[in-house]
């Protein structure tokens, strides 16, 4: 009790002194009794900083779309064409959102010898569309009606307005949910069943056509990805993308001012 009383005490008598101190001996009580009341402010400081830091320059989630079947030897400038285009002509930031371009992926139809690597390729879209990281698919439309049947893609009227689907209609490529039901059914009893796949571009012939791809064919910036492919190239929106909306401003921009010429 007596040393806590002395300890009062100096503290008292040098706060009463503190203004004749020496600029020196200032800096030296300061030192001594509020050095560690500083250094804990700074930290705090610092910490706060390091938020707002993170707060103001993370992005948002990455737009990634695979583009299947594509070319891996595409050069730099293609991929940095197709990448500035998604950004600026969609109005998107390229402070707030990343746009990850995945090419060189393949999906090989009618090559048993390939069979493992489909599988693992599907395994790994599944475990990323877990993870909500994929947003697009692009490929050859043989092989991504294929993989639409696999229920992977969004039905495009919950991903664009009315105005859109009337608009694009000349574009817009099919599955038939009867079918996909058929598919889903025989897989459960786990029977052989000869399932015709109707054709993608006459919803007609189909009992339950669902939109869930959009010709592309005509896009030069993604067809520069698929130099050796004859069939037409389709885009498709994943199921369970994170970035919706984003998706639908690529899509119009793309048809508005790539393919119907702005209209």
């Amino acid at each position: 009790m007596k040393k806590q009383t002395e300890k009062q005490q100096k503290r008292q008598i040098t706060d009463r002194e503190f203004k004749k101190m020496t600029l020196q001996q200032k800096f030296q009580y300061f030192w001594e009794n509020e050095r560690k009341h500083v250094i804990a402010f700074a930290i705090e400081i610092v910490v706060i900083l390091a938020m707002l830091v993170l707060l103001l320059t993370r992005k948002d989630s990455a737009l990634t779309g695979v583009l299947l079947n594509s070319s891996a030897d595409v050069p730099k400038e293609t991929v940095t064409v197709l990448n500035d285009e998604l950004l600026e002509g969609a109005k998107l930031s390229a402070d707030k959102v990343q746009v990850e371009l995945i090419n060189g992926v393949n999906y090989y139809l009618n090559d048993e010898s390939k069979t493992e690597d489909n599988y693992n390729l599907i395994q790994a879209i599944v475990e990323q569309m877990k993870k909500n990281k994929l947003d697009f698919l692009t490929g050859d439309q043989e092989t991504v009606v294929v993989l639409a049947y696999s229920s992977f893609f969004y039905d495009l009227s919950a991903v664009l307005s009315e105005e859109q689907l009337a608009l694009y209609k000349p574009y817009l490529r099919y599955i038939d949910q009867a079918v996909v039901d058929q598919i889903k059914k025989a897989a459960e009893s786990n029977t052989d069943v000869e399932i015709k796949i109707p054709d993608c571009t006459k919803p007609e012939d189909m009992k339950k056509p669902i939109p869930v791809m959009i010709d592309m064919s005509k896009y030069e910036s993604l067809t520069a990805f698929y130099p050796d492919t004859t069939d037409p190239i389709v885009f498709a929106v994943f199921e369970n993308t994170p970035v919706k909306e984003t998706v639908q401003k690529v899509i119009d921009f793309i048809m508005k001012e790539k393919l119907t010429g702005g209209e």
